[in-house]
Parts: structure tokens; sequence; C-alpha cells
């Protein structure tokens, strides 16, 4: 009963033209469930464009360092999920199994045809998701390009073929969502520049060619034709998007498996005016979305520049607010941070993944380091401050025309955004007073209202632990909104 409650809730956060769309998406669904393609049907010749790799020769010390503790790491087993959780992985990897719950999900079933909200034995797909974002992998490729290491360029194709291998197109877990589809395209869009080094040398050539063929065409696709829209189109189609744009400009000759690039961009535009408001705060009210929502449309951006395009004065207006947005409201102090804590990373580009939120603040900031290395300067400039108002002063109507960034005295509204940042002498803080959620299904938006943080310096003194989950675990929501969970004066 509770689970067609949900349904029935869901069906009511959407309009007539969304449930039309999701009924034509179920028929697509049930299609490609059952119809085969032929992947090899166009040529795909080796790419070109983008990423624009850096002189390995000039790499940093920190790049060099942290590349060889990384593959070292890598090729013994010992990953690390979400950038801080150890997990033991096998050569080859379990492509199925969720390492931290030891539970092995290996399954042939259409994708259309599994629930991955809800997993036996305790098992979360997001740990089996997270190994085929192909994280490590890409890093291995990293410390081929920058460290000429054989071993981790063929160690990564052979996991790549291996990957191919145990995921058919539209079957198992890995198939389940567009946004992982679409991720991958990413990954893959820079394991394949990184390892040209090798193939200019005539080393695994044939490999990559091959894996072209077996992973692109099906991945443009699947992507493109399972979108999220709608109440679901959160940081979803970001990714979506991004996947497609960068392996289009890479490999223009896969615009048949999904779309062109005019229309790539025209959608992508879209999605950064809806998802960003106008004082660059993300519309999912999470810092580490408003992250990983911007490291994606850097990458976007990047891509579209480099096969001569521009995209619109607005669209990067709009990106610069939200670079300003995060330097801000998450600085280089210790990070606790509003929101969901999903923490995911785009690409690997930092020198340590357990704190790139610090890193990235850093280079949006214009700083040099090892970000800009990779990514060359940030897509972003220091916004000048919104003229300074008396908050008290604007009316209802006013408001809707004033700045939407507003300061008074020391502290910074970011009006549109309802976060509230001061900084008085050695101590800053922040609340979050924004409206509940993101869209109609109010996404993202749960885990912690009215958020305050406050901080010494650098350090986090009084802070907030939301509610830590969404539904399932009703104890730890309701622990964590006591007295005892939080460390802040007490009037007891």
């Amino acid at each position: 009963m509770s689970r067609l409650a949900w349904y029935w809730h869901r069906v009511g956060a959407m309009d007539a033209a969304e449930i039309l769309a999701r009924l034509k998406k179920k028929l697509c669904e049930s299609t490609d469930a059952r119809r085969g393609r032929d992947w090899t049907s166009i040529s795909i010749p080796p790419g070109r464009r983008y990423p624009s790799l850096p002189d390995p020769k000039r790499a940093p010390d920190d790049v060099r360092s942290a590349l060889q503790r990384d593959a070292g790491d890598i090729l013994a087993g010992r990953w690390r999920a979400f950038g801080h959780l150890p997990i033991r992985v096998s050569d080859p990897p379990d492509w199925h199994k969720d390492h931290l719950a030891g539970v092995d999900l290996t399954t042939n079933r259409p994708a259309f045809d599994l629930d991955h909200r809800s997993l036996p034995r305790g098992a979360d797909v997001k740990l089996i998701w997270e190994l085929s974002r192909w994280y490590q992998l890409t890093r291995l490729a990293m410390a081929a390009f920058i460290l000429d290491d054989a071993n981790a360029a063929w160690k990564c194709i052979h996991w790549l073929e291996h990957w191919v291998q145990h995921n058919p197109p539209y079957r198992g877990w890995n198939w389940t969502s567009a946004l992982e589809a679409g991720m991958r395209l990413i990954q893959f869009t820079w394991i394949d520049a990184l390892l040209q080094r090798f193939v200019s040398r005539g080393e695994c050539e044939a490999e990559l060619e091959q894996l072209r063929y077996e992973i692109l065409p099906s991945h443009a696709w699947f992507t493109w034709r399972h979108k999220s829209f709608g109440s679901s189109a959160n940081n979803h189609s970001l990714g979506e998007l991004a996947g497609l744009i960068l392996a289009t400009v890479r490999w223009p000759e896969l615009a048949p498996w999904s779309a062109p690039l005019d229309e790539l961009q025209s959608i992508w535009e879209r999605e950064i005016l809806a998802q960003f408001a106008h004082d660059g705060g993300n519309r999912e009210q999470a810092l580490h979305y408003h992250l990983f929502s911007f490291e994606l449309c850097s990458q976007a951006l990047a891509a579209l520049r480099a096969a001569g395009r521009r995209a619109a004065t607005e669209v990067t207006e709009r990106l610069e607010k939200a670079a300003d947005f995060f330097v801000v409201v998450h600085g280089c102090r210790e990070p606790w941070d509003y929101g969901d804590s999903d923490d995911a990373v785009v690409v690997p580009v930092c020198a340590a993944d357990s704190n790139p939120a610090t890193e990235s603040a850093k280079w949006m900031r214009g700083a040099t380091n090892v970000i800009s290395y990779w990514m060359g300067e940030s897509p972003s400039r220091t916004v000048s401050p919104a003229k300074c108002i008396i908050r008290d002063s604007i009316s209802a109507g006013e408001a809707a025309r004033a700045p939407s960034t507003v300061q008074s005295s020391s502290w910074r509204v970011f009006d549109q955004s309802g976060i509230v940042m001061l900084e008085h002498g050695e101590m800053t803080l922040r609340w979050d007073v924004s409206a509940l959620g993101y869209l109609t299904t109010a996404a993202h938006g749960h885990l912690d209202a009215l958020h305050v943080a406050v901080w010494l310096g650098d350090t986090a003194m009084i802070v907030d632990p939301g509610t830590g989950a969404y539904y399932a675990n009703s104890g730890l929501r309701t622990w964590l909104a006591s007295r005892r969970a939080h460390n802040g004066p007490c009037v007891e």
C-alpha cells in the first residue's frame, strides 16, 4: 500500500504532458529490451578536439605523486567509493557487487525490469553504480599518460573489455539509469584521449578501436532515448547532456545515435538556466549537487569551445555566478555542507579525492592547482558584488526587481537561493532559509531545513547534521533531529 501511495503522489506531481512522455518512455523501454541493434553500422574514427590534454612533461610533482599513489592502490584492489569509503575490489572487478554489503547481484535480466530503488539483502545500487562510473579506470589512464605507465594503460583496457563482456546493452543494474550511461561517456572520452600516447606508438590501437564500437553507440543511444525530463530533470539531465556533448564533440559520427550537437547544446543551455538561479545558487538546495552540476557544465562548456562553439552570454554569466556562489558559500573552510550528502565528482582531476570541493573552490577563485593543470582556467571570473541595499526596506514588488545577490552590512543574502552568509571578524555563519526542494517533487530539499553552521577561522565550530536519510531509516532521522546530535549552545 505504501508503494501504491508513493506512485499516486508521484503522478500527482506531473502534468499531462509529462504523463504522456512517461508512457512513451515505457514503450521505448519495452522495444529496447527486445530489439537488437547493429552498433557497427556507422564508422567511428579516432577521436579528436576534446579533451585538449596538457604536456605530460610539465606535470607538477603533486600530480605525479598522486597518480603514482592512486595507480598503485587501484592495481592492488584498494579502491575508495565516493572518494572516502575503502573497499576491496578483485581483478577484474565484480561490476554487479555492493562491496560494502558484500552482496553480488549479477543478473542478465533486462534493465527495464529491474527496480534499482529496492535491492535485496541490504544492497545499495549506488555502490554498484560507483564502480561502473570508471573513475579508477580514468585514473589509470591518467597514470599511463603522465607516467608513461604501460601496465596502467593495459589494465584500464582489459577492465573495460571485461565490463563490456559482463554488461551487455540494456541488461543488468548498470543500465538502469541514463545518468550512469552519460557519466561513462564522459570517462571514456577522457580515457580514449589519454591513451592516444600509446596508440601513436603502435600499442593498443586495435583494442581501443573495438571498445569505441562496443561502448559509444549503445551508450549514446541509451542516454538520449531514456534521458531525464519533467519532474525528474535535475542534475541527472545535466549529466546526460554533458556525456552526449563530450562524446559527440570528440566523435561527431555519433550524432545519428543521439542528436545533433545544435540540439544538445540548446537543451543544455535551457537546463543551466533552469537549474541555477539568477543569484548563482543551484535549485536543488544541496551544496554537493551544486558542485557536481557545475563540474558537468564546465566539462560541456570546454568541449563546446573546443568545437569552435560559443554558449549564450546569459548561460556563461549564470555559470560565473554559480562559481561565485560556491566560493562564497563553501569557500576553503572545513567542509560542513547542507543538503543531500551525495559527493560525486565528474572526472577525477583533483590531487586527492578526499576533499575535491576545497580544491574546486580554489580553482574557481583563480588559483593554479592540479585542476587547472588538467582543465585550464575556470570557465568563470569573480563576479562583482551586487549593489549594497538595505534588505529590510525592500517591498515584495521591489524584491522581484532587485539584484538577486544582496549585501547589507556584513551580511550577504543570496535572495533567490535562500542562503545567508555572515562574515564577522574570525567568525563565518551560514544559514539555509531556502524553499523546500526542487520542482514539483521537491527533490533533494529535505535533508537540512533551516540548516545553520558557524566557523571560527576555517574550523567548523557549530554544525547541523541534517537528517541523514530519506525515509527508510526513521530512527536515524529522529536521532539526528534531536538535541544530542547537535553541538551548539543548549538552554538546558
